[in-house]
């Protein structure tokens, strides 16, 4: 109880303090940020930290701006996948861009079904 008695105030006061330094995010400012990722997947990348080559296969945002990419090595061991890892985009640097692919129907929204009314669908089961 006694780290919340601090916490709440201490993090009140560091979004009043980002408010008044730099107002709040203008809706033209969030759209920018939004969906604006330098690494397109599939590009093989190179992590500048631990050197950790591989593709980029999946990517995500977080609450505050922090862009996540999640890279496969292509390398095996014992026969299986080494794990994939995921890393700052910051830290990865694009050794080849990712090559184009057809982007296939994987389902999404179906159309409308029609349905017969419950006479037909009676009379079709004593049938």
């Amino acid at each position: 109880m006694a780290t919340l008695a601090w916490t709440l105030p201490t993090l009140l006061g560091a979004w009043f303090l980002r408010k008044q330094l730099f107002g709040p995010l203008k809706s033209a400012d969030k759209e920018i940020a939004m969906n604006t990722f330098k690494i397109e997947l599939g590009a093989e990348v190179k992590d500048r930290i631990t050197g950790l080559k591989g593709i980029c296969v999946a990517r995500s945002e977080w609450l505050y701006g922090c862009r996540r990419y999640v890279v496969q090595p292509p390398e095996l061991k014992d026969g299986k996948p080494v794990d994939s890892t995921c890393f700052d985009e910051d830290s990865l640097e694009v050794l080849a861009q990712a090559a184009p692919h057809a982007v296939k129907d994987t389902g999404g929204p179906q159309p409308e079904l029609t349905r017969h009314s419950t006479e037909v669908q009676a009379q079709g089961a004593v049938a």
